[in-house]
């Protein structure tokens, strides 16, 4: 059974959507923040996400691309009434599909079950075949260590990029979780390293200090050769 995720702050547009969307056969997930979307889509990854771009705690295309870091191969519908944003930048920001509101409910669906048929075979990169690594009792394959690698990369280069406080929350929780996804070892003591020093960065509103951007310099040169 597909799983559909819904991101949007109106609670009756949810309620619509779970209802519609269960009667289709979906397993189907709603929230109403950003946060709590990337949260969702960590414990139970959605095969396909319902994104309204204006949220209470973060831009949608913010959140868009935290989910497509961390899975490029997630399906991401988005639903937006902003006038400032276009199909085109959607889909050039990686979306799959773009529905302006107020949308016909028959039109969304069927844009679910085309995007929906659009998913790409289960992946054996992972598999157990590949040689592997433990990691406080997670079975860690190469492919795996490598993508966890890349999304801490991507949380660096938002946490580089902004000093909102919700969108770098939810890169220093996206890092953090990525960086538990790899093995024990330097660099994944030095990355944590500097995620506490963010946090203490940002309470203190000094996150453009040049002694940060050395570290963000360091970490992303250890990143680029993380075997080193």
């Amino acid at each position: 059974m597909s799983s559909v995720l819904v991101v949007d702050d109106e609670s009756r547009i949810r309620d619509l959507l779970r209802r519609a969307l269960q009667a289709e056969g979906y397993q189907v997930q709603t929230v109403a923040t950003g946060a709590a979307a990337l949260a969702a889509a960590a414990d139970h990854p959605p095969d396909l996400v319902v994104l309204d771009l204006y949220l209470p705690d973060m831009h949608g295309l913010d959140v868009l691309g935290f989910l497509l870091a961390a899975d490029p191969d997630l399906i991401v519908l988005i639903v937006s009434a902003a006038s400032d944003i276009s199909p085109v930048d959607a889909l050039e920001n990686g979306a799959q599909d773009f529905l302006p509101k107020p949308f016909a409910l028959a039109e969304l669906l069927a844009r679910v079950r085309s995007g929906l048929r659009s998913l790409p075979p289960v992946s054996l990169a992972g598999s157990l075949d590949h040689p592997v690594m433990e990691s406080a009792g997670t079975v860690v394959t190469p492919w795996r260590r490598q993508r966890s690698l890349e999304l801490v990369g991507y949380a660096l280069d938002r946490l580089r990029d902004t000093s909102g406080i919700a969108v770098v929350d939810a890169a220093i929780d996206q890092a953090d979780a990525a960086i538990a996804d790899t093995e024990p070892g330097h660099l994944t003591d030095a990355l944590r390293d500097l995620l506490v020093e963010i946090r203490h960065c940002q309470r203190a509103g000094q996150m453009s200090s040049p002694a940060l951007e050395a570290r963000f310099r360091t970490a992303a040169a250890a990143l680029a050769r993380p075997d080193s």
